[in-house]
């Protein structure tokens, strides 16, 4: 949020200096136009000052809403490249703690002697062929089971119906 602020400012004071430079060229065109011509045009130039001035004010005035525009984008940019630094500042901090477990984890495993890792892969893969046995005895019995119940089913509906 303090950023913003700063932005915020430092946009105020490029705006302040572009409108005073705006100002400036029109102070300074109107006096080099006032003091240019002859005095024995006054009364159309005045007429033609007001005119002209009306014509500056009114591109003051567009040139100030532009501006607006302007600074609002950029306000909005602002606030969303805030959110998006944050969002990435959390992501981060979860990518820097996964990175820490990760390296614990391979620590501890670096720690572990090899005998120990051979052994408990022996025992891991006996309880799975262990249990791929038991699997397969048991498929075969319901299987067997299936057979022998869909016999009977099928002779008593033959012999009631």
């Amino acid at each position: 949020m303090v950023e913003f602020s700063k932005l915020w400012l430092s946009i105020d004071d490029s705006l302040l200096s572009a409108i005073f430079s705006i100002f400036a060229a029109i102070v300074f065109r109107l006096f080099s136009d006032f003091f240019s011509k002859g005095s024995s045009k006054k009364s159309t130039n005045i007429e033609h000052y007001s005119n002209r001035l009306a014509i500056l004010t009114e591109s003051l005035l567009k040139a100030s809403a532009e501006v607006d525009n302007v600074l609002s984008e950029l306000a909005t940019v602002a606030v969303d490249r805030e959110k998006t630094i944050k969002k990435l500042e959390v992501q981060l901090k979860l990518l820097e703690e996964d990175e820490r477990n990760t390296q614990k984890r391979i620590q501890d495993l670096q720690s572990i002697p090899v005998s120990v890792a051979d052994h408990f892969a022996a025992i891991v893969e006996q309880g799975v062929e262990q249990g791929e046995k038991r699997s397969a005895k048991r498929d075969y019995l319901l299987f067997g089971l299936g057979v022998i119940i869909t016999t009977v089913v099928s002779i008593i509906l033959t012999l009631v119906f």
